[in-house]
């Protein structure tokens, strides 16, 4: 999704991409939708751990440092973080159309 937005995203595409066959895809994910819910509950999953990772380590600083730690490190790994931001903003207007991402970045939120 972060190469192509969620318009070039199709099944053939990620078969190709996962070196499948498109049936052995198909066999995981019935349908497109099935891909984005997986992509979205993987991305908010590993969204969570990381900022659990960040604050784990340090439970007695204050809400500020917290919050500067987290955007310290954001700052760090820009190119990173750009690849985060576009499927973000994927993920963001999808949910504007699509019920079951809008409620899983709901309960992410």
């Amino acid at each position: 999704m972060k190469e192509t937005g969620n318009a070039g995203l199709d099944m053939r595409k990620l078969a190709h991409r996962a070196d499948m066959r498109l049936s052995n895809v198909q066999s995981y994910f019935k349908s497109r939708d099935d891909v984005l819910m997986a992509m979205a509950t993987r991305y908010f999953a590993e969204c969570t751990s990381q900022v659990q990772l960040l604050t784990v380590d340090n439970p007695n600083l204050a809400l500020r440092e917290r919050a500067r730690v987290l955007i310290l490190t954001g700052l760090h790994n820009g190119d990173d973080v750009s690849d985060i931001y576009r499927i973000f903003r994927e993920l963001w207007a999808i949910s504007s159309r699509n019920d079951a991402i809008r409620d899983l970045m709901a309960d992410y939120y």
